[in-house]
């Protein structure tokens, strides 16, 4: 409860959040986590579909086999 009280007094029930605040819908910092969320989602998918083409790539590759016939 001491705790709860502490923090009501640095953020005050009657005044509503302005735009700036660090977690506000809108606020500056809200929309660059959001946009590096975004950024990292695609970085991770594009990253998963290199290694499913590399490891395509690898199996093509495994699968040639080259037979050499040596003869007297």
């Amino acid at each position: 409860m001491a705790a709860l009280n502490e923090m009501q007094s640095f953020f005050p029930v009657d005044r509503v959040p302005y735009r700036g605040t660090v977690g506000a819908p809108k606020s500056p910092i809200r929309r660059l986590r959001e946009d590096r969320d975004q950024a990292l989602l695609r970085f991770q998918s594009a990253y998963v579909k290199f290694k499913t083409a590399k490891a395509r790539v690898h199996q093509k590759d495994a699968s040639r086999q080259v037979m050499l016939l040596l003869s007297f």
